[in-house]
């Protein structure tokens, strides 16, 4: 069912849609986004080269044949424009320091960065799954990082009932994570890495 409803949105997505836009932009914008910010640490600036390089990669679509492929090229254009952004920011202060592209240190870093966005992205999606109640507090305490006492307060509950609804998640999400770990990451570098 997930895979014929992914591949109704690629087609609206090859198609130029924007539904097929809209539901790739969200489905991978939390990950892109913590990619960028990784690369580059400036949160806002991140969330704008994503939203640029992801509408870069939308308009050559048609040389896209999968969702994998998608990931794969705007996880490349992110990379790129933020290399881009950090030799500008170098150029604005002034520094004399000599900014290499394809030092090892920096595509390890990249590469490092890709790993954390993937499992970022897996994270989230386990997340999402999660009954609703439960799924928002997780949300809360993980990506918000709010405290037990201000989700109980916010979502006007107990802070028992906040700390046994993150206990029930927290048990289901490493059940998952034990069992799709592995392949996970084997599938990451089948993506990105064995290319």
């Amino acid at each position: 069912m997930q895979e014929d409803l992914q591949y109704d949105h690629w087609i609206s997505f090859q198609k130029g849609e924007e539904r097929g836009f809209t539901f790739f932009f969200k489905a991978y914008y939390p990950s892109f986004c913590q990619f960028a910010n990784h690369l580059i640490n400036e949160p806002a600036e991140s969330e704008s080269l994503v939203s640029e390089a992801f509408l870069a990669v939308f308009k050559h679509r048609a040389k896209l044949g999968s969702p994998a492929e998608l990931k794969r090229y705007c996880y490349k254009a992110i990379r790129n424009s933020c290399l881009q952004w950090l030799k500008e920011k170098q150029k604005r202060e002034n520094l004399h320091q000599e900014w290499s592209y394809t030092s090892e240190s920096t595509e390890d870093h990249v590469l490092n960065a890709m790993i954390r966005s993937e499992l970022f992205e897996s994270l989230h999606q386990l997340i999402e799954s999660l009954p609703p109640q439960c799924s928002k507090i997780l949300s809360k305490l993980y990506i918000e990082g709010q405290s037990v006492k201000e989700i109980a307060e916010e979502l006007n509950l107990s802070v028992s009932t906040v700390k046994n609804q993150k206990k029930i998640g927290l048990d289901y999400l490493k059940k998952s994570f034990q069992t799709n770990l592995f392949m996970s990451v084997l599938v990451f570098f089948m993506r990105y890495v064995i290319i």
